[in-house]
């Protein structure tokens, strides 16, 4: 038996469909099929150039792919519950953390997995390894020791689950971190697929208002579905000073409670600890583009008490409270709607040309998430 897995060569090039065989499954590991995995944010800024992969710059190739969903093909003798203990079989649908602890160290012994120093980030690992299946842009996906699992309700579709063990986890972590309460002014900058999550789930924690910052019209619009009261278009407010000024305007000469930076520039770090009070907390989820340098001054910020919080994975226990509050409010806010266009597995380099930022038409759409099913 063998499975398909998209290699990748370096930005822009086109992606090298291959086939390996399936691994022999460890007794306490699981091969699962994967049925839906997401173009993230993070995948385009490699397609782009934006970054540099460490495997691709070596060995001129790299796995690739980390949002996913799937179902349990072949499982180890001694797993019989997801992580959270409810009983598990072949054919059960999954979600999954894409990188795993080495659950020997001091943090992950206190769940801290996310802060674990030796984790294993499975993307971008060298293709051709065993076992082979480390990225979500594969027909199946090999989990081992260090990755959570749970088995995900029947009532939630693949399109709504896919995001969530990066995207939507992540979001959720941060906003977290930041301690977000009741009656709490929250501005989000940026809306994409992490922004409309942060607008939801700051909505939910009962945050008020809740102001949502990009230049998309489409998104802008989505943001308002997603729980934002209020919208500030980049193209209308167009220098920081503006669009500073006019989260003051409303939320008040202070500044904002919580402010969350979903965008990935840079400079944006900068504009957002300049909308944040007092005393208020700055959550940097989003910087994945090591192609501009952002100059903070420390030295304000920390005279005037303002908090800087920041979350590139999460704790495993993140993983099952996205799929309750999918469960709760997949009525309430349009998460069908997250995902905009659909491609098979093989015809994944067109799905990354045209999910490019700065195709035409581009802005016109009112979110730019892509899945890929196998």
């Amino acid at each position: 038996m063998k499975g398909r897995m998209a290699i990748f060569k370096g930005a822009h090039m086109p992606f090298d469909l291959r086939d390996y065989p399936l691994p022999q499954v460890g007794e306490s590991d699981l091969l699962v099929s994967v049925s839906m995995s997401m173009v993230c944010g993070s995948d385009l800024h490699y397609w782009r150039g934006d970054l540099q992969s460490g495997m691709v710059a070596k060995h001129g190739e790299a796995v690739m792919g980390h949002e996913m969903v799937g179902r349990v093909y072949a499982k180890g003798a001694s797993v019989t519950t997801d992580s959270n203990g409810a009983l598990i079989k072949e054919g059960d649908r999954v979600v999954y953390t894409y990188f795993a602890g080495c659950m020997n160290c001091p943090r992950c012994l206190r769940g801290e997995t996310a802060s674990c120093p030796n984790k294993k980030m499975f993307v971008h690992h060298q293709a051709g390894q065993p076992p082979y299946f480390t990225g979500g842009f594969a027909d199946y996906f090999y989990l081992s020791r260090g990755n959570y699992f749970f088995k995900v309700p029947d009532s939630l579709p693949d399109s709504m689950v896919a995001p969530i063990n990066c995207s939507f986890s992540q979001v959720y972590f941060g906003l977290h971190l930041a301690e977000v309460r009741v009656g709490e002014s929250v501005v989000i900058q940026g809306a994409g697929g992490l922004g409309l999550y942060a607008a939801a789930i700051a909505k939910e924690r009962g945050a008020n208002p809740i102001i949502v910052i990009d230049g998309i019209q489409g998104r802008l619009r989505m943001a308002h579905d997603f729980g934002a009261s209020h919208t500030i278009d980049l193209t209308q407010h167009t220098t920081p000073a503006e669009r500073v000024a006019r989260v003051k305007e409303i939320v008040g000469p202070a500044g904002a409670d919580v402010v969350v930076e979903v965008v990935g520039v840079p400079s944006a770090i900068v504009e957002g600890l300049q909308m944040t009070r007092m005393g208020g907390r700055y959550a940097v989820l989003g910087q994945v583009s090591a192609g501009e340098a952002g100059t903070i001054q420390f030295m304000p910020a920390m005279l005037l008490g303002k908090n800087i919080v920041s979350a590139a994975c999460y704790d495993g226990w993140v993983l099952p409270k996205a799929l309750d509050f999918l469960a709760r409010t997949k009525d309430r806010y349009p998460f069908d709607k997250m995902v905009s266009h659909t491609y098979p597995l093989a015809d994944i380099t067109k799905a990354f040309q045209d999910s490019e930022w700065s195709r035409p038409g581009a802005h016109n759409l009112p979110v730019t998430r892509t899945a890929i099913v196998p």
